[in-house]
């Protein structure tokens, strides 16, 4: 029954994270496409999409983002849970999310945010370009 707690207060951290990075990102003007996309191998955090400078114009980049959140700081940093597998799986399912919204040409890359909870602000860490397409840590 221990492990079942475990698991509910895992989820509810996982959850509470999430809404975090959500609100961060929207505070930064992003716009969320979709949360908690879902393939058969697994789901995406959070897709959103933002626009950024490329020379003298602006292009609009979709961002697959995968949240790690921890209730408090320790010895393990939430971003060493984005393992190889991890990486290369979000990378199968980003692929998945543009064939399926017929993105076929634009920019996209992988972010990921970190959430720890400990005291009454919430510490948010934004990794920009996290890793790349084939899932090497950049």
């Amino acid at each position: 029954m221990e492990e079942d707690a475990s698991e509910a207060s895992t989820l509810t951290i996982g959850e509470r994270g999430e809404s975090v990075a959500e609100a961060y990102l929207r505070e930064q003007g992003w716009s969320i496409r979709a949360t908690n996309y879902e393939t058969q191998r697994g789901e995406i955090d959070l897709v959103a999409e933002t626009t950024e400078p490329l020379g003298d114009r602006t292009v609009e980049m979709i961002v697959f983002v995968e949240v790690k959140a921890r209730s408090r700081s320790g010895a393990i940093l939430p971003e060493s849970a984005v393992t190889a597998d991890k990486r290369h799986t979000l990378t199968y399912m980003a692929n998945r999310y543009l064939s399926e919204h017929a993105e076929s040409d634009v920019s996209a890359r992988f972010d990921v945010i970190t959430v720890v909870f400990e005291g009454d602000t919430p510490d948010i860490h934004h990794y920009s370009s996290a890793f790349d397409a084939s899932g090497r840590i950049n």
